[in-house]
């Protein structure tokens, strides 16, 4: 009785852990930050279903142009902050800037993460 009261509350344990902020990541100092973001492409992966959620290129000059899965392309731009990047689209989120860190994966992706922890969308380079 006793192991199956212990299997229950890692399991409650762990499903309180995914829903707050994610723990501290390894990532990417500014420099590398910068050049995995500027002049490139990347496709929006929802990490929880696999799904895309949209694809996004970052112009060198500071723009951006963000394509929603099934919807129209929305301009807007993004700029460095420190080991963060932002972005803003007048069309998307009420025009507010929201500000990600990126912890490297595999195969060139890239986890991101908002400024307070939470996880947002996996990047995956796109054609």
């Amino acid at each position: 009785m006793r192991r199956r009261a212990t299997g229950v509350a890692l399991a409650v344990l762990a499903t309180v852990s995914f829903a707050g902020p994610a723990p501290a990541q390894e990532t990417m100092s500014a420099e590398a930050l910068a050049q995995y973001i500027t002049g490139n492409r990347y496709t929006g992966v929802n990490p929880e279903t696999g799904a895309p959620v949209g694809t996004v290129t970052y112009g060198a000059d500071g723009s951006s142009t963000l394509t929603l899965a099934g919807g129209e392309p929305q301009e807007g731009s993004w700029r460095l902050d420190g080991d963060a990047y932002c972005t803003r689209y007048a069309a998307f989120r009420d025009n507010t800037e929201n500000c990600f860190r990126l912890e490297p994966a595999e195969d060139g992706r890239a986890q991101a993460y908002y400024t307070d922890g939470r996880r947002a969308l996996l990047l995956v380079p796109a054609p």
